[in-house]
């Protein structure tokens, strides 16, 4: 309480006073029952008074006009003072007063002074949630300001335990809060309600209170004896609670560690794998017989026979990733074919050898997606079939490639064993010739690379864009790059030196869905290997510079790439971070509505302590709204009705016409109250 005391003590201070008391006689019984009756009105026409110097003076003055009014005459009438003459004339009634208003600002400082409190709370709740939305969303965004040397990037580089601590207890923070704040908002509209005149329905009230449990708020909702506005008050507490207890647990849900990347230095580079070009071929086998002049044979290096036969499964080159598309019950692998480090120009540089890897950004990639086996498909041995083999020896091998006509846009190829060797034209064999085929279809990707400076290796791939299927592949140009790898003969390499070798030795594992794995990944390598070798950024382009970028590629071959070192992060799920957010939003909104709401109208509220128990029992009374409207103020104790033993259902049964109203000021005054220890000691 003010060190002014409360407004109804200034009062009666004020009739205490010597010169008042003169003014009202002492032997006029009649007169101090006049007055004193005038004082309760001057007291109760103004509820929301506070205790300002502002207030005690109205009612200072106020109480000066009902004495002087009173004084009497010769006659025994009350006298007109001529100090009060004018304006000031009135008859003993106190109407005039009844229309008198507190000044406007000591209205607002009065609310203030009611919700001081309750806004700091808001306030500080509105604040620890912007904080924890603000760290949250960085964990998913830091990816694009790690990019930027600044100190916002270093702040958030920490690790996976301290993040996950710092934004736990954050959120805690933040429950408790907005729990709070939720309670105290439906606390301020409980007391705002029954300080209506016809106050508020106790079930409605028991909906609303901190103190009921959320098991009595639950069947208030369900009671068939509720009104729907007291169902309303109990579900919307019911509701918000739970969207804070919601809120907590979205927030984490699919939570996902990734790897993010801090950068040291930034490059210019040609990266990537683009599409296949059958042109190159021709230019890049006439360039190895210019190098050998007078060599009779055609040249197959063996860096392709040793790239060819594991480039799927090579980390320097590819990656394996999920197929675009994967029929119920057929074996699909797909493949990335990035070229990793090994395949940007120039070289990387030597410096900063303590970060350890390089990313490099949105480089075209080459997905080549494999199905095992060919499905409503058949080859014709005169267009779509090559055998390979020499005379006198065993080992051939037939080759196959067609496009598919079950799956648009897909080849599908498959190699045949020659058991008995190659005779002309044909494949010769006994039995049942051992196989492995595939179709295959084409995208076209873009992706961030991230490769290690130690071995070249890709260690991982992210951001990797929508793919798009490339449908007009050549076919011919194909052939003519598998006929150099497959012709043996062709080359002057022996039979079993050649790539037919490896297949015709592996007949049994052939035959073996599982043992065949192998053969089959290395059929796969050389499938991919013309897609890889023939593209603009390799070197079956003979326009390309090992160590200097060159003009004229497609504009996408152009890109950066940093050196940079990893850390781990955790990362909160988006569409959950957006729940985790509407949800605390819609308490914060309801909290600041409450206040703004109590602003605007003022209502009055009594003062409200640390102890609701307390203040429900001393600061209202009950009204049996069933009573005739003659005794609709008439209390009723609920003890009158209610035994020790009464449980929920009975409570809500007898409380079902029971309204809580505010106890008037004048109530809530004592007449008398002895003073058992001074102000200061019970401050203390």
């Amino acid at each position: 309480m003010s060190q002014h005391g409360h407004p109804g003590e200034a009062l009666e201070t004020t009739l205490g006073d010597p010169a008042v008391k003169q003014s009202q006689g002492s032997d006029s019984v009649e007169r101090g029952t006049q007055l004193e009756e005038s004082t309760v009105e001057v007291a109760a026409n103004y509820p929301q008074a506070d205790d300002s110097v502002e207030t005690r003076t109205l009612l200072e003055q106020s109480a000066v006009e009902v004495a002087a009014s009173l004084e009497p005459q010769p006659d025994g009438t009350p006298s007109e003072n001529p100090d009060h003459a004018g304006e000031h004339r009135r008859e003993p009634s106190t109407t005039s007063l009844v229309s008198t208003e507190l000044p406007k600002r000591t209205r607002l400082s009065f609310a203030l002074s009611k919700t001081g409190w309750d806004i700091a709370l808001v306030t500080l709740t509105t604040g620890v949630f912007v904080v924890t939305a603000w760290f949250a969303q960085a964990t998913f965004s830091v990816s694009s300001v790690s990019n930027l040397n600044s100190s916002l990037a270093r702040m958030l580089d920490v690790n996976i335990s301290s993040t996950l601590t710092i934004l736990r207890s954050l959120q805690a923070v933040l429950s408790v809060l907005a729990t709070s704040i939720l309670l105290k908002s439906f606390e301020m509209v409980q007391w705002a309600l029954a300080a209506r005149e016809d106050g508020v329905g106790s079930l409605c009230l028991l909906g609303l209170s901190p103190t009921s449990s959320i098991l009595g708020t639950l069947q208030l909702v369900c009671s068939r004896r509720a009104r729907w506005m007291d169902r309303a008050a109990a579900s919307a507490r019911v509701i918000l609670l739970a969207a804070i207890w919601i809120s907590g647990v979205v927030l984490f849900a699919r939570t996902r560690l990734v790897v993010e990347y801090e950068s040291v230095k930034t490059y210019n580079v040609t990266a990537g794998v683009g599409e296949f070009n059958g042109s190159y071929i021709p230019e890049y086998l006439q360039q190895f017989q210019d190098t050998n002049a007078g060599y009779n044979y055609s040249v197959l290096p063996y860096s392709t026979v040793v790239t060819a036969s594991n480039l799927v499964v090579n980390p320097m080159h590819s990656t394996a990733i999920d197929p675009v598309i994967c029929a119920s019950g057929r074996v699909c692998h797909g493949y990335l074919m990035s070229g990793g480090l090994i395949m940007t120009t120039p070289w990387p540089p030597t410096d900063y050898p303590s970060y350890p890897v390089v990313t490099i950004r949105d480089a075209p990639s080459t997905q080549i997606d494999f199905v095992r086996g060919i499905h409503n498909d058949t080859f014709v041995d005169s267009e779509d079939c090559l055998v390979f083999g020499a005379d006198g020896f065993l080992i051939g091998i037939k080759f196959c490639l067609a496009r598919s006509q079950s799956a648009p846009g897909s080849l599908f190829a498959g190699v045949f064993v020659c058991t008995e060797g190659k005779h002309g034209d044909e494949c010769w064999t006994n039995t049942k010739p051992a196989e492995v085929t595939t179709t295959f279809s084409v995208y076209r990707r873009h992706a961030l690379i991230v490769a290690a400076r130690s071995n070249f290796s890709i260690l991982s791939v992210d951001n990797v864009d929508v793919p798009v299927q490339v449908t007009n592949l050549d076919i011919e140009g194909l052939k003519e790059a598998y006929t150099w790898m497959f012709n043996f003969s062709a080359a002057g390499i022996p039979a079993p030196s050649s790539i037919a070798q490896y297949f015709w030795t592996v007949q049994d594992q052939l035959e073996n869905a599982y043992w065949s794995i192998e053969p089959y990944q290395i059929f796969q390598s050389i499938l991919a290997f013309p897609l890889w070798q023939f593209n603009p950024n390799n070197f079956g382009n003979v326009q390309l510079d090992a160590q200097n970028i060159v003009a004229g590629l497609p504009e996408d071959f152009y890109t950066t790439a940093s050196i940079g070192d990893p850390y781990d992060k955790i990362v909160v799920d988006r569409p959950m971070f957006i729940l985790f957010c509407t949800l605390q939003s819609i308490v914060l909104g309801l909290a600041w509505t409450v206040l703004i709401w109590a602003w605007m109208t003022n209502p009055d509220l009594p003062e409200i302590s640390s102890y609701p128990l307390v203040d429900f029992a001393m600061k209202t009374r009950l009204v049996d709204a069933s009573l005739p409207a003659t005794n609709s103020h008439a209390g009723r104790d609920m003890d009158d009705g209610l035994a020790a033993a009464a449980g929920d259902k009975l409570i809500r049964k007898y409380l079902q016409n029971i309204r809580v109203v505010i106890r008037s000021k004048l109530e809530l005054r004592p007449a008398k109250v002895p003073k058992m220890a001074s102000e200061e000691t019970v401050a203390t």
